[in-house]
Parts: C-alpha cells; structure tokens; sequence
C-alpha cells in the first residue's frame, strides 16, 4: 500500500482580495479568470460575474491544477480555442 498524502480540504474559505488575475485578461471581452491558491487548494473564478462566493467558486487540488495546467502549456486543449480567443 502506497503512502499518499490526505487530500486537500475543498472547504478552504476564499475571499475576493485574494484572488489575482493574469495580466494577459483583459482582452476584447473585459472578462479574467482569477486564481486563488492556499491549503492544498487552488480556487477559480470568472469576473464576468460580480465574486459569486466563497462557496461558488470552483475548487481543485494542486495536484489537479498542476495537471490542467501542465497539459495546457503542451498545448493539449489548443482545438478548444476560437481564432478570436487568442
């Protein structure tokens, strides 16, 4: 059996100051995604929306983040994107 660490409480309150936003996001539409990350969690958000909530943002691991995010950069969900999103 191998050791894992316990998983990440998705219960980790947020508030919107600690949330940042990439300084790439402010295109043509106004809208970001923000990102917010402690206590094994990273938090989502889009700001197209007024801050919807500590208990309406979107949470996942940094395990799971870390993944997305790897793939993302190998260019994994490239076809998922319009020529006018980027």
């Amino acid at each position: 059996m191998t050791d894992r660490p316990a998983p990440a409480d998705r219960t980790v309150e947020f508030s919107e100051d600690e949330f940042v936003k990439s300084r790439h996001s402010n295109g043509p539409t106004g809208g970001c995604v923000r990102l917010a990350s402690k206590q094994g969690v990273v938090a989502v958000y889009s700001d197209l929306e007024p801050f919807p909530g500590s208990d309406r943002v979107q949470r996942f691991t940094v395990e799971e983040f870390s993944t997305f995010l790897r793939s993302a950069k190998e260019g994994e969900f490239d076809d998922l994107l319009t020529s006018e999103g980027i």
